[in-house]
């Protein structure tokens, strides 16, 4: 049986930085071989210090390149302390619910934006969680085998700390990726280390063998 996913990210245009939109590539070319079933794309609000829309466009093109109809939706604006005060729910959060509560068989998440949307659904609908949700795959923060005092809270995180915080409470397998072992120091220029998922590569070790579609894809996502 296939694996059902719902794919959460930071998908921006202009974006923040490329990843995202690999990432995207990478969950709908699973989709496209039939390895996975992909339930939806929820993309992150804009935070306010970024000049940006949700890249809607670009699960538009993946869509069609893969000849797949997969729904997205755009989360919430607000921060989870507000939710906490709110009996109502926003698209962003519903949209996971009504995802798990549709879905014949549980559902996997995989976070490499904001924690925020999924930590609202979590806290409304912690039995559906338990029952539903397969996993979450949290790509967040900074991991290390060393306790380490203050520092500067990796850009997932920073978007909405409280959030991050909530999604280990969600009654659900939690399998923490952290993004790097060290963030933003002197010494880490964002290096590949034991304790990190962070890896890089040469784009033209991997952009010549793609198809002219999701080349152009890429391209699209690089000029604009």
């Amino acid at each position: 049986m296939k694996i059902s996913l719902l794919h959460q990210t930071d998908l921006f245009r202009p974006h923040n930085d490329p990843d995202d939109h690999f990432d995207l590539a990478c969950v709908y070319a699973l989709a496209y071989q039939n390895q996975i079933d992909l339930k939806g794309i929820l993309i992150d609000y804009p935070p306010v210090h970024k000049n940006g829309d949700p890249d809607m466009m670009s699960v538009g093109q993946m869509n069609f390149i893969s000849a797949l109809n997969v729904p997205f939706a755009v989360g919430s604006n607000q921060p989870m302390k507000f939710h906490s005060k709110e009996k109502s729910i926003e698209a962003g959060a519903q949209f996971v619910i009504d995802i798990l509560k549709i879905s014949k068989q549980p559902v996997a998440i995989t976070i490499v934006g904001s924690c925020r949307d999924i930590a609202i659904a979590g806290k409304k609908e912690p039995q559906l969680f338990a029952e539903k949700c397969a996993a979450i795959y949290l790509n967040a923060g900074t991991g290390s085998n060393e306790p380490i005092g203050e520092r500067e809270l990796e850009y997932n995180v920073g978007l909405d700390p409280a959030a991050f915080a909530a999604i280990f409470k969600i009654p659900c397998p939690i399998y923490w990726l952290p993004c790097f072992e060290e963030y933003l120091t002197p010494q880490s220029e964002l290096r590949t280390m034991e304790w990190g998922t962070y890896f890089k590569f040469k784009q033209d070790e991997i952009l010549p063998f793609l198809s002219e579609r999701v080349q152009k894809y890429f391209i699209f996502m690089f000029l604009c």
